[in-house]
């Protein structure tokens, strides 16, 4: 497939982003696109809308090879102006998510050739509902997906603010663990003319946004890494002057490159959320929403990155501290040997999630040929065996 046919596919799907969990269209798109390039099997409704293509090679004897991309779009109202745009408002591909299925699928129209003379599977693993650290977990969890056995797992992100193609490389946690905590407060609205007879829960809205901050700002003394972050508060259910509102909703995230450090926050949260609300008429309620586990990155696999980025004469980035944003690739290596690993896309491009963020095309290239170094690394036959690299 050639680039021009690649970015095509790549601005269809961003003018036609879907939500986590509602991929429908996006899923048939792709199930097509697999079938068009020759996947020895297809399979769909995975988890609910996950894919899965399998490319066998000349044999069975060699290695399983998996490579994920994501399906969903987020909740931005794009602004740039080119002809790509979404056509869906306040819904678009601002995170890259289109480019990644693009170079997916763009390896897909290769792979049919290239596994020919291979021996071992390729798997390309679509994923739905990364945004809601959902995707990964159920689809590995469907009966599906029960006798594929990985042996190397990849998946790639591109990352603004770095240089463009340079290849980001981090051992062990590649991203921090995250999770969302819903805070439901409920009182009893009564008539604005009579406040004194509800139970406004104002002020412990307000004292419960204080501790949060509080116990942010401990966590963050002892581990630059860890802190909460306030998403969302709202007082009342709307705009209204007539009624003195009864209930709360506060949002929040935690941070941290310890999931001991998540579980220490979500029980100081937990404690002083119910203490606050002693002895009084305020019911609080606590939901756990959202957890993404940190990306562990197999040394094996970051090695295997790290040579093939070499052979194709791109500069590596080692990162020595983790990100701090979240990845539900996670729950793929925490069963399977796997790697996360980040392509700059550029020092001056608008970062993942903002209203000007469109996915940069000169980047696909660079992509699709770590794809291609990477299974050539694993899967090419050596004296009848499959290549193995010497630091496996």
């Amino acid at each position: 497939m050639i680039l021009n046919d690649i970015i095509k596919i790549r601005k269809h799907i961003h003018k036609n982003p879907e939500l986590s969990g509602d991929e429908v269209e996006t899923s048939k798109f792709i199930i097509n696109k697999l079938n068009e390039f020759g996947a020895d099997k297809v399979l769909s409704n995975i988890g609910m809308n996950g894919v899965i293509g399998i490319f066998k090679g000349k044999s069975d004897k060699g290695k399983s090879v998996l490579f994920r991309a994501e399906m969903d779009a987020v909740n931005v109202h794009e602004t740039s102006n080119h002809e790509h745009k979404s056509n869906k408002l306040d819904i678009s591909h601002t995170c890259g998510h289109d480019g990644h299925m693009a170079i997916l699928l763009a390896f897909a129209s290769e792979l049919k050739q290239i596994m020919s003379t291979l021996p071992g599977e390729v798997i390309l693993f679509f994923q739905e509902s990364e945004e809601t650290g959902q995707g990964a977990k159920n689809m590995i969890k469907d009966t599906q997906f029960k006798h594929i056995e990985p042996d190397f797992c990849f998946a790639m992100h591109n990352l603004p603010q770095f240089e463009k193609k340079c290849i980001i490389v981090k051992e062990n946690i590649m991203s921090a663990a995250s999770k969302g905590v819903n805070i439901k407060l409920t009182g009893e609205s009564s008539h604005a003319a009579k406040p004194y007879e509800g139970v406004n829960p104002k002020n412990i809205l307000i004292q419960i946004l204080e501790d949060i901050d509080k116990i942010s700002e401990h966590y963050n003394e002892e581990n630059e890494s860890s802190y909460i972050t306030t998403t969302f508060a709202q007082l009342g259910t709307a705009i209204n002057y007539g009624i003195t509102p009864g209930n709360a909703l506060i949002a929040a995230t935690m941070r941290s490159q310890e999931q001991k450090i998540i579980d220490q926050i979500s029980d100081d949260i937990k404690k002083r959320v119910i203490e606050i609300c002693n002895n009084t008429i305020v019911n609080p309620h606590i939901e756990w929403v959202e957890e993404f586990p940190g990306v562990n990155n197999n040394i094996n696999c970051v090695n295997i990155i790290r040579d093939s980025a070499k052979d194709l004469n791109l500069k590596i980035h080692e990162c020595n501290f983790p990100f701090n944003w979240s990845e539900d690739f996670s729950y793929i290596t925490q069963k399977f040997p796997g790697a996360l690993f980040g392509i700059g896309a550029g020092l001056d491009h608008p970062f993942c999630h903002n209203p000007e963020y469109d996915f940069p095309d000169d980047i696909i290239e660079t992509s699709l040929n770590m794809y291609k170094k990477i299974i050539q690394k694993i899967l090419r036959p050596r004296e009848k065996e499959p290549y193995i690299p010497e630091f496996l």
